[in-house]
């Protein structure tokens, strides 16, 4: 894979982990905002309660940006690596061509196997022919 290859591979990753991680964050605003007026309009909860979950909130909103900075984190450096390992790979390939002899000193076969094969058709129909027929009783 050559490196234009890898950032394209790795661009269409981030930007799908990205949209669903928008639409996981989006789910969670959502739905933190609707219990929110609950509680506030209900007076099933003591006031403790909705303090430990409004904690419990924060600490998922916080816990969702770490793994959001790791992930971002990690992508660059898959990246890096990848990249590296591709312009290793790429310098080696071109050294290697370099050394290699060029095609065009191979010599073409092709004609002459050809009329080889038709020369052994010939002779295998030569010997059928002068073979002799065993008699029929």
């Amino acid at each position: 894979m050559d490196s234009k290859t890898i950032k394209q591979v790795l661009a269409f990753n981030k930007k799908a982990f990205d949209d669903s991680f928008k639409a996981v964050v989006a789910v969670q605003e959502h739905t933190e905002k609707m219990m929110r007026v609950f509680w506030e309009k209900s007076g099933l909860l003591p006031a403790e309660s909705r303090q430990i979950a409004g904690d419990w909130m924060n600490a998922y909103k916080n816990g969702l940006g770490e793994l959001k900075e790791n992930v971002d984190s990690r992508f660059k450096l898959i990246e890096d690596y990848l990249l590296s390992v591709a312009g290793q790979m790429e310098s080696s390939v071109k050294g290697v061509d370099q050394k290699a002899a060029p095609v065009e000193t191979v010599p073409d076969m092709s004609k002459e196997v050809a009329v080889d094969l038709k020369k052994a058709a010939s002779r295998r129909q030569t010997a059928k022919k002068r073979l002799p027929v065993a008699k029929q009783k």
